[in-house]
């Protein structure tokens, strides 16, 4: 039962309504205490193509990731916040927490391409056959397809430690060995959107670079600390003007889209900062043409 507090904690802080609740309580209900089953030999390599003795060790803990075959598969990795995640995890943990990689893209090259670009070179596992979805049939949101094991593989923490700050707390909290309690006292700031969280950008010369300018304001009652503002693709960029907003004030964050070629598209930028329904999601859509 100790693992349900940590589900629902970590489920609580990803939720942004009212309809995700119900949808949050029927993960913790499926994924509390499971017993993740994976392929028969998996097969791990570096860079998708050089053979690696990596094995799914016992270690005490073990970080489980899975990238699927939809969307931009390297535009999910996040590769550079693994890396920064990783080498924090390895500092507390002393390097006793493994992390598993199971990728099903639907670009293998673009995969192999973005790893060697950024040098990252922890092994992985290309799993062509999706053999580890079919065997434990994961959600399809993006934010539940990752995981937080036990020794024996039972699942402690459901929640993406790189698209969410509060997760990546209660990773890093657990991990120092710091009991985790349900913060409903915690003083959070509250926002007031100056902008649909819809942004529609219209139809526009795909070659050209579409601005947008997103604005909340800070009702209180502590000031807005922005941790991080991430997008759901490398076409899309989005920079705070400030990561810390008193009350009363207004956050921008100015946002760029570049397409790639001609496409109707839908990205989103999230704001991962100290309200109680972090990370804030804005959705840009067009057409480049």
């Amino acid at each position: 039962m100790k693992n349900i507090g940590y589900i629902v904690v970590a489920l609580t802080c990803l939720l942004v309504n009212s309809c995700q609740s119900s949808y949050s309580e029927k993960l913790v209900k499926e994924w509390s205490n499971k017993e993740i089953k994976f392929p028969d030999n998996p097969t791990f390599t570096i860079y998708g193509e050089q053979s690696t003795d990596f094995t799914i060790s016992g270690s005490n803990y073990k970080v489980l990731t899975y990238i699927d075959s939809i969307g931009c598969s390297s535009c999910k990795l996040n590769l550079s916040k693994w890396k920064e995640f990783m080498s924090e995890v390895d500092s507390i943990s002393h390097q006793n927490t493994s992390f598993l990689f199971f990728l099903h893209p639907n670009n293998t090259r673009e995969i192999k391409i973005k790893l060697k670009d950024e040098k990252f070179d922890y092994p992985m596992c290309f799993d062509n056959k999706d053999e580890l979805n079919k065997r434990n049939k994961f959600p399809h949101d993006l934010n539940f397809q990752t995981f937080l094991l036990d020794s024996t593989n039972k699942v402690i923490l459901i929640g993406n430690p790189i698209y969410n700050h509060n997760v990546r707390q209660l990773y890093l909290d657990l991990l120092k060995g710091i009991p985790i309690h349900n913060k409903s006292s915690k003083q959070y700031a509250q926002i007031v959107f100056l902008d649909d969280q819809s942004i529609k950008l219209g139809f526009f010369d795909w070659e050209e670079k579409k601005d947008t300018c997103i604005q909340l304001v800070n009702k209180g009652p502590i000031p807005l600390i922005v941790y991080d503002v991430t997008t759901s693709c490398e076409c899309t960029l989005a920079t705070p003007l400030s990561k810390e907003i008193n009350v009363n004030d207004t956050l921008r964050i100015n946002v760029s889209y570049k397409a790639e070629h001609p496409e109707a598209f839908e990205r989103n930028v999230l704001i991962h900062c100290n309200t109680k329904n972090s990370p804030v999601e804005f959705i840009l859509e067009g057409e480049a043409v």
